[in-house]
């Protein structure tokens, strides 16, 4: 599976036995990360651990409001 932010490959287990042993069930992803991307591909992949801390660094950039 591909990131639906960058398409690079994600190391996605969604929609696996493995499921729960997918690495982004180790980590938190906040409501501002997860909405960015696109309607069409929610719930459908994981961000990739490189969008996920691009991400998360420009989110820590955004003003406290």
């Amino acid at each position: 599976m591909n990131c639906p932010l960058c398409d690079a490959d994600n190391q996605c287990l969604a929609n696996t036995p493995n499921v729960a042993n997918c690495w982004c069930m180790t980590k938190t992803f906040h409501e501002w990360v997860l909405a960015q991307i696109p309607e069409d591909a929610k719930n459908k992949a994981c961000i990739c651990e490189g969008c996920l801390t691009k991400y998360s660094e420009l989110l820590k950039e955004l003003p406290n409001d």
